[in-house]
């Protein structure tokens, strides 16, 4: 039996019913962990028939919850990180339009945010271009540190986040746009000296592990 704890993989989602199913099916044969691996479900405020397909394609995981609510995106987001905290200590972050494309283990990942407090997030997306960064390692791997100095430390792009990550730099501000919530969060993680670092794996490669589904209009 592992002593990693549960990781909390949390899904965002708004009727595109084809990207939601096919992220979570993607994540259910793919995504690999040595402890538990819980699902839930952050919608903001879909048709009935979406949700129903959603939490079907959920079956056989863990569901630990799910809940769909009519508000800006930082308020259901916001929304998904307290419930999802309520079970565990460590969220992966994974909106519903992207695909994991290949085999991932997140072991490693889960690894390193218990051991190093210093390091309060793993990017598991895309980097932004030009984006600097210091060469850093841990138990052997190579890693990628975010510097705060340039905008897009900070993605909603798939990642793992931690508990002290999320209480550091606060929730989400409610406001209408997702992109711009985004960039205001990242405004928050640059504006904080001394907190959380994130970091991002070399080996997952220059293309990432993970693929965008569709336009990135999302809402």
């Amino acid at each position: 039996m592992s002593d990693l704890p549960l990781v909390a993989v949390v899904m965002p989602t708004f009727q595109r019913t084809d990207y939601a199913v096919r992220c979570l099916q993607a994540l259910g044969s793919l995504l690999a962990y040595s402890g538990e691996i819980g699902y839930y479900i952050a919608d903001a405020g879909s048709h009935s028939a979406h949700v129903a397909k959603v939490v079907e394609a959920a079956e056989g995981m863990r569901l630990l919850g799910w809940h769909t609510a009519t508000a800006s995106p930082g308020h259901n987001w916001n929304m998904a990180t307290q419930a999802a905290l309520a079970h565990s200590d460590i969220l992966m972050w994974v909106e519903e339009d992207f695909e994991l494309k290949r085999p991932l283990d997140i072991t490693p990942y889960v690894e390193l945010l218990l051991a190093c407090r210093n390091v309060g997030m793993v990017r598991l997306g895309l980097l932004a271009i030009n984006l600097t960064t210091t060469s850093v390692g841990h138990d052997g791997r190579h890693y990628l540190r975010m510097h705060r100095s340039m905008q897009y430390a900070f993605s909603g792009h798939p990642h793992l986040k931690t508990r002290g990550f999320i209480e550091t730099y606060g929730p989400y501000n409610e406001v209408t746009n997702p992109g711009d919530t985004e960039i205001d969060y990242d405004t928050k993680f640059r504006s904080v000296a001394e907190g959380p670092d994130i970091w991002w794996p070399v080996d997952l490669g220059g293309w990432g592990v993970f693929g965008h589904i569709g336009e990135y209009r999302s809402y």
